[in-house]
């Protein structure tokens, strides 16, 4: 019974030894079955199944109550350990693919707001009108006016004036800038309208004496022109080359350039016919008065790159043409003769431009142009003009200067051109600015209404007045230089005159001529010219030989070309004669 004990104690020893080996974590196969290991095959064969061994019912629920208690043992101990579940990573959740937003349908730009048709600060209209002569500038005025209220004019540039000298514009709600040339002929103005609402600020103006233009400098509405009023007259070929070098130099703000200018610039600016039944003329049949002036427009608009406002929006079915008249046949001939131009970097100003109706005039009619203004003022260049002083609020009504600013830049232009040299060196103008053209006029307008040279008078000035004098010469007056020229009835007169020309050019330093010769030349041909003795000063400025008593004419002084060429002239002319 000992040795029975014994030997089931030892079994549970060693099967507890065995239990002891057994590990404390879960197998690591797949399946967690366990197998016994050696000792416990051997026990189980040694000890329960020997052969021999007794077998009673005691023995057997022993064994099976041992075994089942080994059992049970043994699986608890080879239950693997529940391991805290670990907490399956949460995987980012996935986020919804953005879907692309729709683009929200693009909702048509309002338009906006269009200014009330009268307000101030956003319209101003120009109106051009060649006014054929009319005296009544008044009546005029309110015939324009007279139109839709909404295209009541705040500026008009009225040509062919008539205007003789000491004669005024007077309109009490209009400031005008104007020349005074003749009663028969020629002249130009602007209007500007007096109204707080216009916010007008005068800085200058140039008027021609000769009656072809008027440069007016100024602010409206917020926003700097500078106002061009141009007459081209049909033999005019001067006048646009005059304008052109002082527009480069001295433009302020928005150019605006207005009037007749007595071409066509396209084939379909010229028509004939019936009245409703125009077609344009063909090719082949041009102007010689449009040919003329056309290339001398075409330059200008180059030069400044310039466009022609009314062409830009020219609409079908609406006037086209500015001028009417009747030919031999008694056919209506039709063109577009007057213009606006701006430079293309001021196309976004204008709104419209077309033709007006008015029925009172037989041969023009009034051009309209719609410019768009801002509200407020150009501080900088505003507070500029305003130091150099140059006029009021409103302005003088007319300039009294003999001598514009116009003509100043262009005899500057002119002499560095053809390189004219002072004894002493280059002009000193190159860089013109407002200060140094208002300074000259001044000074060359004392001489002029003086008729004397003061003794300190410079070289460059000198020459810049030569040159201003031989301009006139040359552009104002009688045309007969150039009829006679045309009408020479002789080969030996046209060589003869074409002999001491070139006799006269190879002169090396000077020629001397009668003041009294030279004196009659000037007043034969400015004999009608309102502006005679503006040219008196010429007596003092050509030296005199103290010798002879002859007035010198120095090779390279502008004016010895011209006063060369009149002397020629007239005194080979059978109608001239010295009373």
């Amino acid at each position: 019974m000992a040795n029975f004990f014994g030997n089931k104690f030892r079994a549970l020893r060693e099967i507890g030894n065995s239990i002891t080996l057994l590990p404390t974590r879960a197998p690591t196969q797949p399946n967690n079955s366990c197998t016994l290991n050696q000792n416990d095959r051997r026990l189980r064969e040694d000890k329960f199944s020997a052969p021999g061994r007794e077998r009673n019912s005691t023995q057997s629920l022993f064994r099976c109550w041992t075994g089942v208690f080994n059992i049970r043992r043994w699986f608890t101990t080879l239950k693997p350990k529940e391991e805290p579940e670990e907490e399956p990573e949460e995987e980012p959740e996935e986020e919804p693919e953005e879907e692309p937003e729709e683009e929200p349908e693009e909702e048509p730009e309002e338009e906006p707001e269009e200014e009330p048709r009268d307000d101030p600060a956003y319209r101003l209209n120009i109106v051009s009108y060649n006014i054929n002569g009319k005296k009544d500038l008044q009546e005029v005025v309110n015939r324009l006016q007279r139109q839709k209220s909404e295209d009541d004019p705040h500026v008009i540039f009225l040509q062919e004036t008539c205007i003789g000298k000491g004669g005024t514009i007077a309109l009490s709600d209009w400031n005008a800038y104007y020349t005074t040339y003749s009663d028969n002929g020629k002249g130009a103005a602007i209007l500007v309208k007096k109204d707080g609402k216009m916010k007008f600020k005068y800085f200058s103006q140039e008027v021609d004496e000769n009656g072809r233009y008027v440069v007016l400098r100024c602010s409206l509405k917020g926003q700097d022109f500078t106002f061009v009023c141009v007459y081209n007259h049909k033999d005019d070929t001067s006048t646009l080359e005059l304008l052109s070098p002082y527009l480069e130099k001295v433009t302020l703000g928005a150019l605006v350039i207005g009037g007749d200018f007595n071409t066509t610039l396209r084939q379909s600016d010229r028509a004939k016919g019936d009245k409703g039944n125009l077609t344009n003329y063909p090719g082949s049949q041009r102007n010689p008065q449009h040919q003329k002036i056309r290339p001398l427009v075409e330059q200008l608009m180059d030069r400044h790159d310039l466009f022609d406002v009314f062409a830009e929006c020219d609409a079908p079915g609406g006037s086209k043409h500015t001028f009417s008249t009747k030919n031999r046949n008694r056919e209506q001939i039709v063109s577009r003769l007057d213009y606006f131009f701006m430079p293309k970097e001021c196309q976004g100003l204008f709104k419209k431009c077309t033709v007006l109706d008015d029925v009172a005039n037989k041969d023009h009619r009034p051009l309209f142009l719609e410019l768009k203004t801002k509200d407020g003022t150009d501080e900088e260049v505003t507070a500029a003009m305003q130091a150099l002083e140059l006029g009021t609020a409103e302005g003088p009504g007319r300039d009294n200067q003999k001598i514009s600013g116009v003509e100043i830049v262009a005899a500057i232009h002119t002499l560095e051109l053809n390189k004219v040299q002072r004894p002493d060196g280059a002009l000193e103008y190159s860089h013109l600015n407002d200060e140094t053209v208002d300074q000259l006029k001044r000074e060359l307008n004392e001489i002029i209404n003086t008729s004397s040279l003061p003794e300190n008078f410079a070289n460059d000035k000198y020459l810049i007045l030569a040159q201003i004098l031989a301009q006139r010469l040359e552009n104002w007056g009688s045309t007969l230089s150039r009829k006679k020229r045309r009408n020479s009835q002789t080969s030996e007169r046209r060589q003869s005159s074409q002999q001491q020309t070139e006799e006269l050019e190879t002169v090396d330093s000077a020629m001397e001529a009668e003041w009294s010769d030279l004196d009659f030349c000037v007043k034969k041909k400015l004999a009608d010219h309102p502006s005679l003795e503006s040219c008196k000063i010429l007596g003092n400025m050509l030296p005199r030989n103290e010798s002879t008593g002859g007035k010198i004419l120095h090779k390279g002084c502008p004016l010895t070309p011209i006063l060369c060429e009149l002397l020629q002239e007239y005194e080979s002319d059978p109608h001239s004669s010295k009373n």
